[in-house]
């Protein structure tokens, strides 16, 4: 199956055309699609949905009205856990905290504890949380959030990544980490033998998941 992720669109009306010609089985987007109470890239993104299906989360900028128009659009996966085609994905949207008092903020404690309510709400097999090892290497995370750590999160600063993503990461062993909120790292890397992608504000990427490969690609 060919995935093609992009991430923090922040209103932008980007060229999907470019996108669809290149025949995804699945989009995903991980998060800050709407910045301002401009709500037009959802429409976009609900007629690209009729053409090529798309999981999207929340990420720190989209307020409540984004999620639920999101969820009737019927591609808001923010807080559940998909199989499609076979493949397991589970949307953990939200930032921690930011100087910025944005509408979509979480403490660690509170990142760790989604996630966790996100497979008790599955009932995956009904195991107790500490069970899931069927679940181990054996799904993507959509998380908007990157790990702390990695070139995902790395900045002029210093990492602005997320601990309780990175503790997930390795406790549960996604093959796949799709994540954003760090516009400026195009970056490919991996904690274990997890893949962690961020393909920032201006770039988008393609995983085959029979192959494994992982490539990224600039949007314009």
């Amino acid at each position: 199956m060919r995935i093609i992720g992009l991430t923090d669109l922040h209103n932008r009306i980007i060229n999907f055309s470019k996108i669809l010609k290149l025949k995804p089985d699945l989009i995903l987007i991980s998060g800050d699609i709407v910045k301002t109470n401009d709500y037009r890239i959802l429409n976009v993104l609900k007629e690209v949905n009729k053409k090529s299906p798309i999981f999207t989360i929340c990420g720190n900028w989209d307020c409540q009205i984004t999620s639920k128009l999101m969820t009737d659009y019927g591609i808001n996966i923010d807080g559940r856990l998909v199989n499609f085609k076979g493949v397991n994905v589970i949307g953990l949207g939200g930032s921690t905290y930011t100087p910025f008092n944005t509408p979509n903020e979480y403490s660690e404690e509170q990142i760790y504890s989604n996630f966790l309510n996100t497979l008790h709400k599955n009932k995956l097999n009904n195991l107790k949380i500490n069970n899931f090892e069927n679940l181990k290497n054996n799904f993507i995370l959509l998380s908007h959030m990157p790990p702390k750590y990695t070139m995902a999160d790395l900045t002029e600063v210093g990492y602005l990544g997320s601990s309780s993503i990175r503790k997930i990461i390795e406790e549960y062993q996604p093959f796949l980490c799709a994540c954003g909120h760090i516009h400026q790292n195009k970056v490919i890397d991996k904690i274990g033998n997890t893949l962690i992608v961020n393909p920032s504000y201006s770039g988008f990427y393609i995983y085959d998941t029979i192959s494994k490969d992982l490539e990224l690609y600039d949007l314009y």
